[in-house]
């Protein structure tokens, strides 16, 4: 989620990284309070696991597993009766956003002006003093009560409200009100994240915050809100402001399903509750509903139209304009505008219309005829490449602009295009929707899942066609420690250093050639210096590739190597041609796809029906051939000799062969290569320093490294588990096809979980957290499902050391 200068990323392990401005403690950094332009990760809440995020103008908030949530920057305190002074003060926002950006206030002592009341009535002819008329009309504004209250009841009565509904609101806002106006409220700088107390009692499942005030939803579909109320924004009847969430119990008989926040209006999509119940529809669903609307409408940006709009709504009104669609599937609110996108994909837009906020194209100016033209919804005219089969199904707003999503992850924005956050370009303004070309499958294979939206800047979320653990082999590529190969070809001196096992994995061609090479022919297989860790002494047996031709250059064999290692296709378009060559004579059929999209790319028409279909990327199985793959592999790792009744397994000590007909003594092993678990850091240590290459007890019979895997075993990591651990590192897949040996007794419901709980010891005992990450959300989703297993999970994870996921059991169990 984006807030007006920073944002915050909530990743699928549970953790949170922020980045942007930082100087009112938004980003949750502890005592610093500096600018980051590189995520940070908010170890604050390394214990706990985050589902979501919401961010406000200078203010974070985390929703968590348990439903608690947290918030820090610039958030909402307050005034106790000592702290304020006085003991009965009214606090409210009189005009505006101050420019310090905190709250202008106005103290109202009431028995103050009741003392000048009773004056004033002991001496009739007495003036009143201004200032008891200041007192007089701030209270009126807060309480909303006498000539404005009377009009707004009007306006809701016009609008179909019952009076008697009314009466009730007038009655129990009396209760509420001898409390309130004790209550002041002010901002302070809070650097740490700190659980919300208010809502520990519910569990809230999503958070949507403006410029300083926040709602909360919670699992029931009830609505609370907290903060800046001098616009009626939190929609509890009245405009003074809380720190404390309140509920909004205008919704009471509503099922909210989802709620934004607009700078300073609020909106929410809302079913009855038994609609609901009959319907089964939960928080986030993309239904049709009801939308309802409060706070500041003075720009319309309430859907109202223009009667009495200056004054705003105090409490959640219907929007009665969207009874008569097919109701609304997903809300979005800019400053001072609002978006809705309906269940047949339509797009409706009302509010502030300055900056072309509607996407009115041709039609603009429409707003300068008629300043109230969008006071009401408005039909944005966006026509996607198929209406039908893809329609726009989410929209974003930053402060005067939209994104839209269609079905298939294209993506349309319009607008006010500073700093570039329409996609198109610095200093492009749209004047109506156009297809951001950089994102959506049509033209760069990055389909658009996720858009969040700030004051103005964007953070887009892509389903690439690289698989993501392969761009972590970057270090791999620049590594010379296990080199066993090297390209050369004619008109270039460089020469590139890799790695067979990767050559041989990643295409066809080079298998083959490395084959021909293991029988030592001396044309292509030689001893030379390969330089290691900067020992420019070190000698190392490399296998010699050479490749002919006028295609191989220091670009495009650089180019091959990248994406053979990392998946990625970075070479500049006029190589392209050459790349695609190279790519053909290796058989590298998806290569040759992407080298000739993006020379297509690189023109200036790009003819998205003549782009060659891409296939999916073939890492993860390229990489599973070589799991314990005898090819190329430089290191055994085995448990010792043990006795058995059948052949399963027909290797011996030190990887001597034996007969497993006539010997009971054997041992279970795998097969490793080095250069691709170094991304254990346990190994990574291990051949760095401790473990000695020359010594001959760790060298097996066909020349390989030793490793002994008993001391795992130990640990809680057995034979099968490290062999699915192998499977992870090498592929970055959880779906490892080896299963497990057996399930943890009493520990999980399925075989499968069981292998989760071994691999979380292994991937924390190993090095390896993205592993160790992806188990914990594994069983986090077992846990949900199975709640019963919640006391041996909470037992198991104090067992081995592991403080989120004992904090995550405890958090459920809680719930």
């Amino acid at each position: 989620m984006i807030g007006e200068s920073h944002s915050l990323v909530a990743v699928d392990t549970g953790d949170i990284y922020a980045f942007g401005r930082g100087r009112e403690g938004q980003l949750g950094t502890q005592s610093c309070r500096d600018s980051k332009s590189v995520p940070q990760l908010i170890t604050a809440l390394q214990n706990e696991y985050v589902l979501d995020v919401a961010c406000g103008a200078m203010t974070s908030y985390a929703i968590t597993a348990s439903g608690s949530v947290y918030q820090w920057g610039l958030i909402q305190r307050n005034t106790s009766d000592s702290d304020a002074g006085e003991a009965n003060t009214v606090t409210g926002t009189l005009t505006g956003l101050a420019e310090d950006q905190d709250q202008r206030t106005v103290e109202v002592d009431l028995e103050s002006r009741q003392h000048q009341h009773n004056q004033a009535n002991i001496r009739p002819g007495a003036s009143r003093k201004l200032g008891d008329v200041v007192t007089q009309s701030t209270e009126r504004w807060l309480l909303a009560n006498d000539d404005a209250d009377r009009e707004y009841r009007e306006e809701l009565l016009a609008m179909g409200y019952r009076n008697e509904e009314l009466e009730e609101a007038a009655q129990q806002r009396g209760v509420e009100y001898h409390g309130m106006l004790r209550v002041g409220c002010h901002r302070v700088v809070q650097t740490i994240p700190e659980r919300i107390i208010k809502l520990s009692t519910m569990h809230v499942v999503s958070i949507s915050a403006g410029y300083a005030h926040c709602m909360a939803l919670t699992d029931t579909g009830g609505v609370y809100s907290s903060g800046y109320n001098d616009r009626g924004q939190l929609g509890i009847g009245h405009r003074i402001s809380t720190a404390d969430f309140t509920y909004v119990k205008k919704l009471e008989s509503y099922f909210v399903v989802q709620i934004v926040c607009g700078q300073q209006h609020s909106l929410c999509r809302a079913v009855s509750r038994d609609r609901a119940t009959e319907e089964r529809i939960t928080t986030g669903s993309d239904v049709g509903t009801e939308v309802f609307a409060w706070g500041n409408g003075i720009l319309g940006q309430l859907g109202m139209g223009r009667r009495g709009t200056s004054k705003g709504r105090l409490v959640p009104t219907l929007i009665i304009d969207f009874c008569r669609t097919s109701g609304v599937s997903y809300l979005a609110s800019g400053a001072n505008f609002s978006v809705a996108v309906t269940t047949t994909g339509e797009v409706w837009s009302w509010g502030h219309a300055e900056y072309n906020q509607h996407g009115t194209g041709a039609t603009a100016g429409t707003d300068y005829t008629d300043p109230y033209h969008f006071f009401t919804p408005r039909q944005v005219m966006l026509t996607t490449s198929d209406p039908v089969k893809d329609p726009v199904t989410k929209v974003l707003c930053g402060s005067n602009f939209s994104i839209a999503i269609t079905r298939s992850g294209e993506a349309y924005s319009w607008g006010w295009g500073t700093y570039g956050c329409l996609g198109r370009g610095v200093g492009h303004h749209s004047s109506a929707p156009e297809r951001i070309s950089s994102l959506g499958l049509r033209s760069s294979e990055r389909q658009v899942t996720h858009i969040a939206a700030g004051a103005n800047h964007v953070l887009s979320i892509v389903s690439s066609a690289n698989w993501h653990w392969a761009a972590d082999n970057t270090d791999l590529l620049e590594d010379r420690k296990f080199v066993d190969a090297q390209i050369e070809f004619d008109g270039c001196d460089r020469v590139f250093y890799c790695h067979r096992v990767m050559l041989a994995a990643r295409s066809n061609y080079f298998r083959g050639y490395l084959r021909s090479a293991s029988m030592d022919s001396p044309a292509i297989t030689f001893v030379r210096s390969a330089p290691a860790d900067g020992d420019e002494s070190a000698s190392r047996k490399v296998t010699r590739v050479y490749l002919s031709g006028t295609a191989a250059t220091a670009v495009t064999v650089a180019g091959l190597l990248e994406y053979i290692y990392t998946d990625k296709f970075h070479v500049p378009v006029q190589k392209c041609s050459q790349l695609e060559q190279l790519a053909a004579e290796l058989g590298m059929t998806r290569l040759v796809v992407l080298a000739r999209r993006a020379r297509r790319r690189g023109t200036a028409f790009i003819d998205d029906n003549a782009m060659t279909h891409l296939s999916p990327s073939t890492y993860v199985s390229d990489l599973a051939a070589m799991v314990s793959s005898t090819e190329y592999a430089d290191i055994m790792l085995q448990t010792s000799p043990y006795e058995v009744s059948n052949d399963s397994y027909t290797v011996g000590k030190n990887g001597s062969s034996i007969d497993s007909s006539s010997s009971l003594s054997q041992c279970k092993i795998l097969y490793g290569h080095k250069c691709l678990l170094r991304r254990m850091s346990y190994f990574n240590s291990l051949f760095a320093s401790t473990f000695k290459e020359n010594s001959e007890e760790s060298i097996a019979e066909n020349g390989m490294l030793l490793f002994n895997l008993d001391g795992f075993a130990a640990d809680g990591i057995d034979f099968a588990s490290f062999r699915n651990v192998l499977y992870f590192v090498y592929t970055g897949s959880m779906d490892s096809p080896y299963g497990c040996d057996g399930k943890t007794d009493g520990l999980v419901e399925s075989e499968e979980d069981g292998g989760y709980m071994s691999m979380l010891v292994a991937g924390n005992r190993l090095g390896i957290p993205t592993l160790a990450e992806k188990c914990e959300h594994l069983l986090y989703s077992h846990l949900t499902d199975y709640p019963e297993n919640i006391e041996n999970c909470l037992s198991f994870a104090q067992m081995y050391d592991l403080p989120r996921l004992e904090r995550l059991c405890e958090q459920l169990q809680q719930a």
